[in-house]
């Protein structure tokens, strides 16, 4: 019996974007988590591996939106992003 796939039965529906912004001595890597189930947009920020801080909602946003101008992301999250401009 694998008793590791029963720990976690709880189905995730998240998507992570990872947005990279700097040049190459100061990088600064965004994580940010939009989650359909939940509806709610999280992320942070990361340099040289490691969590610098968590990064707020607005900023989140902000990124979300200036990747939607250049790449076509895989599922449709505006409705999400909608919620929080209101």
């Amino acid at each position: 019996m694998n008793i590791a796939n029963n720990i976690n039965t709880k189905k995730e529906d998240v998507e992570k974007y990872l947005i990279k912004e700097g040049s190459f001595e100061t990088t600064k890597e965004y994580s940010i988590i939009v989650d359909f189930k939940e509806e709610s947009i999280t992320g942070a920020c990361f340099r040289n591996g490691f969590l610098d801080y968590l990064i707020d909602t607005k900023k989140c946003i902000e990124l979300l939106e200036n990747l939607i101008k250049y790449h076509t992301p895989k599922r449709d999250f505006s409705y999400i992003l909608k919620k929080y401009t209101l």
